[in-house]
């Protein structure tokens, strides 16, 4: 099994031995020398037999890994940025396994608008792999030859068949409106919309693939044209009683219906109007309407389409009164105040009485605990009429737990400020880990993360939803003590790839409530090993490569997920050892 529970313990017996063993191997730890699966004769082993001085062990069952390879970034121009192996079968103690990348696709070019370069990320996704996640290739545009020949430079798998997407990003763009008046200091985000772009396959060698954003995108949308053009609208806000206005300050994008995707640039309505570039690949979309600073009067808004005119004159949104909200957040014992912690309010979804059932606002707001003097641990924001759900999610490094509780605020025109209440946050659960090896030594400096899991069927269910995930490292004598929050949790043990210990992975652990105090003993299981050479396709090493492997895990939402199970580097002779677990996550 890869974990076993109960504090592991070393009997006399065993410790005699493993002294008898000698200096071939580092069972008898000096101080400062941290544990290592090292061996030199199959003797030196207490499970499994030595290869390539690594004690090693067929696997329990057969499983499949994927392998990810990316190379130095100084071999980028002679290995693909991202090549998935798959798949490898595990099933020997140790397996030799010489490893040869497929020739490189050299891919540049430019991204322009109106002449002028675009700020942006290209993302090559391959459309017929099983894991394409892990083999996507992202690069970002600039000028990385340094003589503005081209905007962007890729190292791709020839002949494989790629989804090319373009998003503009929030650094500033120099460009030309339809009058030819420069444009400056604008994000490119807030002048162009996402694309996708299509599918490619590119040849051995050098290629070239530019994109030019269509100059339609500054011509109006029509009832005809409601995709390549530019979205022109009028908002009005209404409060309580009436009282129409031209509201400022709200963020407006278009969301495609079918996928939620962003298919427009990002405007900020103004006066109540906004301009915003609906892509060219947009399906039929919805508007979102998101405030832009803290203290609006506005929520975050939804409305649906179609919107087929060139001007949108009918588009309304609800103004709320704002009230002034003041408390602190303390601990325990309600005398040390809490610093540095998240506090969320987050409204439920309502109707809003002016655009109709069909459409829905949010209301979120945050603020930090303050850190000195008479504002430690206060902390203040402006709300609007409604019940919320409160978040407080105290700094990482606190021994507090997450606090999860509502507050009213009434919808009374009297009331404008709420001072004074006060936020208790308990001790958060802590795990005792005691982390030994299969050869009886202290499995010290281990990466070891608590992992939350689904939280159905959980006793603490909105707890469990906001759980995180908690890390530390193994002390010299395999002990951690991991603050958690309450949820259902795993286990991941990380050793360093040059200790010679594989990944090892516990069953699920519940932490039931914030008094929870559990002693959890997990013992690292012997590896199976698989060594070899890394080449390119010419044949030469490939040093200073990662070398990533996955297992595909069944359950969960999507029907299963892709967990790293080893990493291992190339020397400069291209040579690897990949330590593996012996039994599949």
């Amino acid at each position: 099994m890869i974990a076993r529970f109960g504090v592991g313990t070393v009997s006399l017996g065993l410790l005699v031995a493993l002294v008898a063993l000698g200096a071939a191997c580092n069972f008898g730890r000096e101080p400062g020398d941290s544990s290592t699966n090292f061996c030199e004769t199959d003797s030196d082993c207490v499970e499994g037999k030595c290869y390539s001085n690594r004690c090693a062990v067929p696997p329990e069952e057969h499983y499949e890994i994927a392998l990810q390879i990316i190379p130095s970034i100084h071999d980028s121009n002679r290995a693909p940025l991202s090549t998935l192996i798959s798949p490898v079968r595990v099933e020997e103690a140790h397996q030799e396994l010489p490893l040869q990348l497929p020739p490189i696709a050299r891919v540049s070019g430019r991204v322009r608008f109106q002449g002028s370069p675009v700020p942006a990320v290209l993302s090559f996704i391959p459309t017929s792999k099983e894991h394409a996640t892990i083999q996507r290739v992202e690069v970002e545009t600039g000028d990385p030859l340094g003589d503005g020949s081209v905007d962007y430079l890729a190292s791709l798998i020839p002949e494989l068949e790629y989804a090319v997407e373009l998003r503009p990003t929030s650094k500033p763009m120099d460009a030309k409106d339809a009058e030819g008046q420069e444009i400056l200091g604008r994000p490119a985000s807030r002048q162009l919309p996402p694309i996708r772009i299509g599918t490619a396959r590119f040849d051995e060698g050098t290629n070239t693939f530019d994109y030019e954003f269509s100059g339609a995108l500054l011509e109006p949308c029509t009832a005809e044209r409601r995709s390549g053009c530019e979205l022109r609208g009028l908002i009005r806000s209404e409060g309580r009683h009436g009282d129409p206005r031209l509201p400022s300050d709200i963020e407006i994008r278009a969301l495609e219906t079918a996928t939620t995707r962003i298919v427009s640039s990002v405007d900020i309505v103004r006066e109540g109007e906004f301009a915003i570039r609906i892509a060219e690949d947009a399906g039929e979309f919805r508007l979102q309407l998101s405030p832009a600073v803290g203290g609006s009067p506005y929520r975050a808004t939804l409305i649906e389409g179609p919107f087929d005119a060139d001007g949108i004159e009918d588009l309304f949104i609800y103004r709320y009164p704002v009230v002034d909200y003041e408390a602190i957040v303390f601990d325990s014992s309600g005398m040390e105040p809490i610093v540095g912690a998240t506090v969320v309010f987050q409204s439920e979804s309502v109707e809003d009485p002016l655009i109709g059932a069909s459409s829905t606002s949010f209301f979120r707001a945050s603020a930090l605990t303050g850190e000195d003097g008479e504002g430690a641990g206060v902390f203040s924001l402006q709300l609007q009429p409604g019940t919320f759900q409160v978040t407080i999610t105290p700094a990482a490094s606190s021994d507090h737990g997450i606090l999860i509780t509502q507050v009213e605020i009434p919808d009374d025109e009297t009331t404008r400020s709420i001072r004074g209440q006060a936020f208790i946050l308990k001790k958060r659960p802590v795990l005792e880990l005691t982390v030994d090896t299969f050869n009886g030594l202290p499995a010290d400096n281990t990466d070891v993360q608590a992992i939350p899991l689904e939280a159905a069927g959980f006793i603490a269910q909105e707890l469990a939803r906001h759980a995180r995930t908690s890390q530390g490292l193994t002390d010299w004598d395999g002990f951690l003590e991991l603050p958690v929050d309450v949820a259902r949790y795993e286990l991941l043990m990380r050793p360093a790839p040059h200790t010679g210990f594989p990944h090892a992975l516990t069953s699920s652990i519940d932490v039931t409530h914030p008094g929870f105090n559990q002693s959890i003993g997990i013992t690292i299981p012997p590896p199976a090993i698989i060594t070899g050479q890394l080449r390119d396709a010419d044949g030469r090493s490939l040093g200073g490569a990662t070398i990533r492997a996955y297992h595909l895990t069944s359950g969960g939402k999507n029907g299963g997920q892709l967990r790293r199970v080893g990493e291992a580097f190339t020397d400069d002779e291209g040579r690897y050892q990949l330590v593996l677990p012996s039994t599949p996550f």
